[in-house]
């Protein structure tokens, strides 16, 4: 919910829902797993407050980091290089296969286009200037955001044969998670319930912006899978620059950090 006053609520309700499936567990250990969570909970809720502001920033930037993948050379023959290189080397994987590469750019390109109608559509003064602008833009978003999305899972077989099963699993959770956000933000809009076709969109941005938290976590975790890409290089005998991230076949840093 971010900077809504129902956030508090909202937040209440997932520890009370995490308090009874944690209640299997020993008690000392739920104790500590709930109110860790909880903290960790109230800690985002505090520093979403300030989204507003920022969101349409972080969207853009990340729109404009994302065109790099339009920058061929990028792909395959350059050597890999962590953050400016596709993600986590597959380039190499989208080369060989013209049904991998019409994917990503396909993905790309909607993913762009429906971050920037989520831009346009958080904004309250661009909402309340045009109503049919809004809804046109609304279902614009959502047609953006099925090809990216659908484009992604295109990708699912070769994120993975890289990264193993849990990587695709949560790939699928995200999609549904998103379609099942708009649909409801949809419906909830058709009811005239303007207050639930806010928070039900606002959760359905909050997936379509997942990549872009996937990114922060990866910059500050970068510290920890450079350590990584020492010591599993070390162990494999493998020198340390010829490791690279996302190699699986030998003893890749990326893989175990």
């Amino acid at each position: 919910g971010g900077g809504d006053e129902t956030a508090p609520l909202e937040v209440a309700r997932i520890v009370a829902a995490l308090r009874t499936a944690a209640s299997c567990l020993p008690a000392p250990v739920a104790e500590v797993l709930v109110d860790n969570v909880a903290w960790l909970l109230g800690w985002c809720r505090r520093l979403l407050a300030v989204r507003t502001p920022i969101i349409g920033d972080i969207c853009m930037a990340f729109c404009f980091f994302s065109c790099r993948i339009y920058i061929y050379p990028t792909w395959s023959l350059l050597p890999y290089v962590p953050v400016v290189s596709p993600v986590y080397g597959h380039g190499p994987e989208w080369d060989k296969s013209p049904r991998r590469t019409a994917a990503i750019l396909c993905h790309v390109t909607a993913g762009i286009g429906m971050l920037l109608c989520a831009c346009v559509q958080l904004d309250a003064a661009a909402r309340r200037a045009s109503l049919p602008r809004h809804r046109l833009l609304g279902y614009l978003y959502i047609l953006l955001g099925a090809l990216s999305l659908g484009a992604l899972l295109v990708l699912e077989e070769n994120l993975v044969h890289l990264h193993g099963w849990f990587a695709g699993a949560l790939m699928q959770a995200t999609v549904l998670a998103w379609a099942v956000a708009t649909a409801v933000a949809v419906r909830r809009a058709r009811a005239g319930d303007v207050g639930g076709h806010k928070r039900w969109v606002l959760r359905s941005v909050a997936c379509a912006m997942s990549p872009i938290g996937q990114r922060f976590m990866n910059f500050w975790l970068v510290i920890v899978a450079l350590a990584a890409r020492l010591h599993v290089s070390a162990w494999g005998g493998a020198s340390v620059w010829s490791a690279r991230w996302g190699d699986v076949a030998g003893p890749g840093w990326g893989f175990f950090a």
